[in-house]
């Protein structure tokens, strides 16, 4: 018989840190600065990014315009959830994109000193170091030290972790493990306090909404998932399981709206919100794991094989950053024969079922094998016909995974451990052999390929001092026009601290058929932002281009004057840059401020300016 862990009952008696628990805390936070070296954490001129991408464009410059934006709302008296600095004249609901309210106010600090992209890195290496710390604090419920170390390394560096160092929100996740610990507390009928963990459960649950509301969701399913099994199990006795959930309720709704009912007011009710997903259901629903996924390795892993470099291509609809179900074949067997073998441990038991729960939903609503779909329905199906859980990216249901597949990896580890000195025969060390090798195996196969990946801006270094020329307030027309993933300019407008409102930009927006968008509609005349678009992506794209009879100089004119833009920003970049260089210079002249022998240009548009006004 399987020796027994400690009884639920311990989770009441939280111990104090230790200098050795502080030391193996500190080796979390080396690790998270060492892993982007030479970046260092308060780095103000590099961001993370795959190996074919480029600083500024995409996720990266986008939450760390958010960080940027937080600060400047509070600090000049306006709501931080809505904003006209992007997508001008309509504006763009922040509540309905992936705002990080909780982290802009963390990160307000350094955001001050340092500027946006250095808080965004600095939050990076604590989002690493934090979500390895929780989970190493939760597991010493159970484990000891290094067992435990081991599982928050799993957890807060692994696989989905590296995978997904472009989305600041999704790897900020240090509130999850906690949750989860709350949770598996007030499943025990012996508990106590039921309103102060009713309490934590939803200060938790609403820090966590103003981080990433998608995880939360995920992870609230799989937990009912696991708490109607948990109390199906004890069969008569499921009330003494049920009503401590049941009485903490309240108390954690309660103290969620405390938290984050005002953004979820904006989210689901405020000005410009997305009433329906947050883009076409059909399109995020094609981010799901493949049944391969697991098992594959991809570029962010040390361990790759030569024959598997081009599989993992091919998952995910190949989106890279989506791409974040590898667990590795040693550590699934792990998981699954501790299992098995420790079954009499529910902590064990449970885990692996939720994490296997968890795992089956990341497949998305039809099983996909080796990039190709089937026609198997699998439950997430579900999903996409529901409000508010339409916006899932299936793929993500991954990090819940990876977040019980620590727990039962570990718990099953301490179990074995523990066993060893109880087993003397030599079948049964042969046994354990087995085991330590299969452990051995689960711990390298996930492990990352260092270091990873951070670039810097490609832009003349004289850019900012040129946008300093531009009043306060003003409205900027700028090229690259705002768009994904193309995010130039709204990375310039947050390091120069929001001093001019922008036309375009990378945002959800309410769009036909209650669903989100990421374009603004067409501003007239359209024939501008079609001509923008059309030479930075060298194809016509989102907006019609001008007819070859269309007089595009009155064109700008009249668009200038409607919308009151007060400057024209130009970087030469993009398909066929100098067609915008040349029509901006045939309507306003000499440009004011300049960088990098005209790389960078800056026109005034003062009244009277335009040449053909």
């Amino acid at each position: 018989m399987a020796p027994t862990l400690p009884s639920l009952a311990r989770l009441e008696r939280p111990t104090r840190p230790t200098r050795s628990t502080l030391a193996l805390l500190a080796i979390y936070v080396a690790l998270a600065c060492l892993i982007f070296w030479p970046a260092t954490p308060w780095n103000n001129t590099r961001l993370p990014s795959v190996p074919f991408g480029g600083f500024g464009y995409g996720d990266p410059a986008v939450d760390s315009w958010f960080l940027g934006w937080t600060p400047f709302a509070l600090s000049h008296g306006m709501v931080p959830f809505h904003t006209s600095y992007i997508d001008f004249p309509q504006g763009a609901n922040l509540a309905s994109n992936t705002l990080t309210p909780l982290l802009g106010l963390l990160a307000w600090p350094v955001t001050s000193t340092l500027g946006p992209v250095a808080a965004f890195n600095v939050l990076l290496r604590l989002a690493f170091a934090a979500s390895a710390g929780t989970m190493f604090l939760v597991l010493r419920t159970w484990c000891r030290p290094w067992i435990a170390f081991i599982g928050g390394l799993f957890f807060g560096f692994g696989p989905y972790m590296v995978t997904q160092i472009t989305h600041l929100n999704l790897v900020f996740t240090p509130l999850l493990p906690l949750i989860v610990l709350v949770v598996v507390r007030l499943l025990s009928p012996s508990v106590k306090d039921v309103r102060k963990l009713g309490v934590q459960l939803g200060v938790l649950s609403g820090a966590q909404l103003l981080i990433c509301p998608e995880l939360l969701a995920m992870l609230g399913i799989v937990c009912a998932i696991g708490v109607v099994y948990v109390v199906a199990r004890d069969g008569p006795a499921w009330k003494s399981r049920a009503t401590p959930i049941l009485a903490a309720t309240p108390w954690a709704l309660g103290s969620l709206v405390v938290v984050a009912g005002y953004f979820l007011f904006w989210a689901f009710a405020g000005s410009g919100h997305v009433s329906g997903p947050p883009q076409p259901v059909a399109s995020l629903q094609t981010y799901r794991t493949d049944l391969l996924a697991p098992v594959v390795p991809t570029l962010n892993q040390a361990l790759l094989p030569r024959s598997l470099l081009t599989t993992a291509s091919h998952f995910d609809a190949g989106n890279f950053t989506e791409n974040d179900g590898y667990l590795g074949v040693g550590l699934i067997a792990w998981v699954i024969v501790v299992a098995a073998r420790y079954r009499r441990s529910k902590v064990v038991v449970y885990s692996a079922l939720a994490a296997a729960s968890a795992l089956v939903l990341s497949f998305g609503p039809r099983l996909t094998i080796n990039g190709t779909a089937t026609g198997v329905p699998l439950p997430e199906a579900l999903f996409a016909r529901l409000p508010v859980l339409q916006g899932f990216v299936p793929s993500r249901f991954a990090e819940i995974a990876a977040l019980f597949v620590a727990i039962a990896g570990s718990v099953g580890a301490e179990h074995f451990v523990r066993g060893l000195k109880s087993r003397p025969a030599i079948g049964r060390r042969i046994g354990d052999m087995g085991m330590v090798l299969l452990a051995g195996v689960a711990l390298a196969l996930p492990f990352p390929q260092l270091a990873l990946v951070t670039k810097s801006p490609q832009w003349p270094h004289g850019l900012y001092g040129a946008l300093e020329r531009i009043p306060r307030g003003e409205v900027v027309l700028a090229y690259p026009y705002p768009a994904d993933p193309y995010t130039e300019a709204m990375s310039w407008q947050a390091e120069v601290g929001f001093r001019f409102k922008l036309l375009g930009g990378y945002m959800d927006i309410q769009g036909p058929g209650h669903q989100g968008e990421e374009n603004p509609l067409g501003l007239a005349p359209v024939q501008v932002q079609g001509f923008l678009m059309d030479s930075l992506y060298g194809y016509p794209r989102v907006y019609p281009v001008p007819s070859p009879r269309y007089d595009l100089a009155t064109g700008l004119c009249t668009f200038v004057r409607r919308y009151h833009v007060g400057a024209l920003v130009y970087w030469r970049t993009g398909a066929h840059p100098e067609r915008v260089r040349r029509l901006f210079a045939r309507d306003f002249g000499r440009p004011r401020a300049s960088a990098s022998h005209g790389a960078f240009e800056v026109w005034r548009t003062t009244p009277g300016a335009c040449a053909r006004g």
